[in-house]
């Protein structure tokens, strides 16, 4: 990701301020912190994912884009004082949504993707 932002490996001042760059929402008109409350079970967040991945898919269909960022979850208890979060709700992800634009060298990058065959099991 840094090389496809021209950011060298051992700039550290560049990789820092692109780091800082999540917790502004990627400069996105949209920012939206995920939590859910700690008493679900691994079902609870589960439906909160397919929550999550409707929300990006939709936004796709409708020519946007999203990040998902686990950053936020860094610093939950900062992200719960300023948004008035209680303490029942445990800080999952933000999500930053808007139009990408497509000359940024970031909304180019892409990593590579194992094929299907390494990680699912046909049953036939």
């Amino acid at each position: 990701m840094y090389k496809a932002l021209s950011i060298k490996q051992d700039d550290i001042e560049l990789r820092l301020s692109q780091i800082r760059e999540n917790f502004k929402f990627f400069g996105a008109p949209v920012g939206m912190i995920v939590t859910i409350d700690k008493s679900f079970a691994e079902n609870g967040w589960g439906h909160v994912g397919m929550f999550i991945q409707n929300i990006c898919l939709s936004a796709v269909e409708r020519g946007m884009g999203t990040c998902l960022q686990e950053s936020w979850s860094i610093y939950p208890e900062t992200v719960k004082d300023i948004l008035n979060i209680p303490d029942n709700e445990v800080v999952w992800c933000g999500i930053a949504l808007g139009y990408p634009n497509k000359e940024h060298p970031i909304n180019n990058y892409r990593t590579s993707r194992e094929s299907i065959e390494k990680f699912v099991t046909f049953i036939e």
